[in-house]
């Protein structure tokens, strides 16, 4: 594995300071119109509540790394995410389309699927808890939200080949759009760790 240039927090203690810091960062970059800088905070906060629901969905094993977990509680899963052609063992949410993408195709499952007999079975307890979710408004955020990481994209990659003018058209706009994907879904992680349940039934800490 390829080593990390810059270290990782060591714990939820860490992580809240780290994200006090990046918020006041942002609030500053708001505040003084910088809206590049803003943009890029934003990003990387929905990313992180992205990663965190599937955290709880119970996808994700560790703080460590973003590699899909499956277990013989959860292998449902593997035909429900429609990853093909992929080694199971090797296949990691590394970037914020897989998880987006991830999430959609779950989301959209809990949305048209049946009564699930099995009780005692991770698809179970997956519906049951995410009935508590805002089913309808995860559904429309993530078809939205590929329109802002394409624009995202296109500044990080070729900021400088865009025309000025039509780059400060939309980029406030963008960046708070981003902010509230993130509190968004910032809402919905919270109500998945608040009983935790998909976690506790695969074993999970």
């Amino acid at each position: 594995m390829k080593k990390k240039q810059i270290e990782l927090v060591k714990d939820n203690y860490d992580k809240n300071i780290t994200y006090k810091v990046i918020n006041a960062k942002y609030n500053d970059a708001i505040k003084n119109k910088y809206y590049l800088e803003a943009l890029m905070i934003s990003y990387a906060l929905v990313e992180d509540r992205l990663r965190s629901f599937l955290y709880f969905l119970g996808l994700i094993e560790t703080n460590e790394n973003n590699k899909l977990y499956i277990c013989d509680k959860n292998e449902d899963i593997i035909e429900l995410l429609k990853i093909k052609n992929r080694d199971f063992n090797k296949y990691e949410f590394n970037d914020i389309s897989s998880k987006y993408g991830a999430i959609a195709r779950i989301t959209k499952w809990v949305n048209s699927s049946k009564c699930i007999k099995k009780k005692k079975s991770y698809l179970y307890i997956l519906n049951y808890e995410c009935e508590s979710l805002d089913i309808d408004g995860i559904l429309e955020s993530v078809s939205k939200m590929k329109k802002w990481i394409d624009f995202r994209n296109e500044i990080t990659h070729g900021l400088l080949n865009k025309n000025v003018d039509s780059l400060y058209k939309e980029l406030e706009e963008r960046t708070k759009e981003g902010k509230r994907y993130f509190n968004f879904f910032a809402s919905q992680v919270k109500i998945l760790k608040k009983e935790n349940s998909i976690r506790k039934f695969l074993s999970l800490k």
